[in-house]
């Protein structure tokens, strides 16, 4: 019963040496400043990490995710200093313009891009947020055990007056306008290439179905008609031929039968041979690449 104890008290032990190790490594802390811009200057540049899983106990390091938008936890208290500024002009922080990070299958954090400080639904201020280097590593627990997740990034913001804000907002209408006009002509391109594939398909469709149903009276025609120059395929190869199709042009025409020069066909040496006329078909496309000899 002592060794399970002491087995216990080791565990808690080595959990609460990771938590106690974990919480020497907060994120920096940003300084409120006396203005707003400087708070802003001082996010600029700043690494943090945040833990996904909740298992690190030190709240500027916290990843959970709350509020609806899915913010982690850490980043909104790193942003506290700026709700502080925004509270004494009276006014409350909207976070705007979220980016939302998909590194992994079960956590899906949003970052805010612009923090807003309006008073009666007008703007006093915003903060233009960027992110660099956002990725997600594995971190070791208590008793060595990977079973953390940080979301790690480097922050840059961007003090923006209400005159500024409003050209920005401005700016960022008129792209999106550009931006679903070209998306739009894009999907119209894309629909009449579409539709004009789909025409040449159904155009290629219908001639080859005109083409099967002429062919047994081309294929006649043609044996009727045979004359020198004529392109042919052989239709009743030796039986012991392989590959093909066999095909050639013919040499001329003597009743019943014609000589014909193989392209790709070698029968005992020679290139030529006396074939029925019933077993020659007319050939429309190019010489096959394989080359056959029957010895």
């Amino acid at each position: 019963m002592d060794n399970i104890n002491a087995s216990r008290l080791l565990r808690a032990l080595g959990l609460l040496t990771s938590i106690i190790f974990l919480g020497c490594s907060t994120n920096p802390s940003i300084q409120q400043g006396a203005s707003i811009q400087e708070f802003a200057s001082s996010l600029n540049g700043k690494r943090f990490s945040f833990e996904m899983t909740g298992s690190v106990w030190v709240p500027s390091m916290s990843g959970v995710l709350v509020t609806a938008q899915r913010l982690p936890k850490g980043l909104l208290l790193a942003m506290d200093p700026a709700r502080e500024h925004c509270a004494r002009q009276g006014g409350e922080i909207v976070m705007a313009k979220l980016q939302a990070v998909e590194l992994h299958p079960k956590f899906h954090p949003q970052l805010p891009l612009r923090a807003v400080c309006e008073r009666r639904g007008e703007p006093l201020w915003a903060l233009d947020l960027q992110y660099a280097g956002i990725s997600m590593t594995a971190g070791e627990g208590a008793g060595g055990t990977k079973n953390l997740l940080y979301l790690n990034m480097k922050t840059g913001a961007q003090y923006l007056s209400p005159q500024r804000l409003a050209e920005r907002l401005q700016d960022e209408q008129l792209n999106a306008q550009a931006n679903a006009q070209a998306a739009a002509s894009r999907q119209a391109r894309e629909l009449a290439l579409e539709q004009e594939r789909q025409r040449l398909a159904r155009e290629k469709e219908l001639d080859a179905a005109i083409a099967a149903a002429q062919w047994p009276a081309r294929v006649a025609a043609f044996r009727v008609n045979l004359r020198s120059g004529d392109r042919f395929k052989w239709t009743s190869p030796p039986s012991g031929a392989w590959g093909g199709p066999f095909v050639g042009m013919v040499v001329r025409v003597d009743m019943a039968i014609a000589l014909v020069q193989f392209d790709n066909l070698i029968i005992g040496g020679l290139q030529t041979r006396y074939i029925p006329r019933e077993q020659l078909e007319p050939f429309d496309g190019p010489a096959p690449a394989g080359r056959y000899e029957i010895k």
